[in-house]
């Protein structure tokens, strides 16, 4: 994608790995085939984590190692290094656009909100 691109700009979100295995455990992980969409099986839970699911080790490496390859083939000029919890201001910054006003900053799909999410859509 970078290749098609080479001018884009790249966001990096970054959290606490440990949470994010909890996370992806409690949500992805946890749909079943009729809830992934098509394709999905293979893509996430084959190519990208060789269907070690329950490997925790394995998922935060998969995790930790995505993210060092980020960091190490982008450019620092088309790199922006994000967690949510900062806010707009780095994100706008990155962007060249202003900070919205009287908006606050989105928290959403957090692991409570996606499985009610999934569980309106599938019952």
């Amino acid at each position: 994608m970078t290749a098609a691109h080479p001018e884009a700009k790249v966001l990096l979100t970054v959290r606490d790995p440990e949470r994010w295995v909890d996370s992806i455990s409690a949500t992805i992980f946890a749909m079943s085939d009729e809830q992934l969409p098509e394709g999905s099986r293979d893509i996430i839970f084959t190519r990208t984590f060789n269907d070690r699911l329950t490997d925790r080790g394995h998922c935060l490496g998969v995790f930790i190692q995505h993210n060092q390859a980020v960091r190490e083939t982008i450019a620092p000029d088309r790199l922006l290094v994000f967690d949510v919890k900062e806010g707009w201001e780095p994100l706008c910054a990155f962007l060249g656009v202003p900070v919205p006003a009287d908006e606050p900053f989105p928290h959403v799909n957090d692991t409570a909100a996606f499985q009610t999410d999934i569980q309106e859509r599938f019952g």
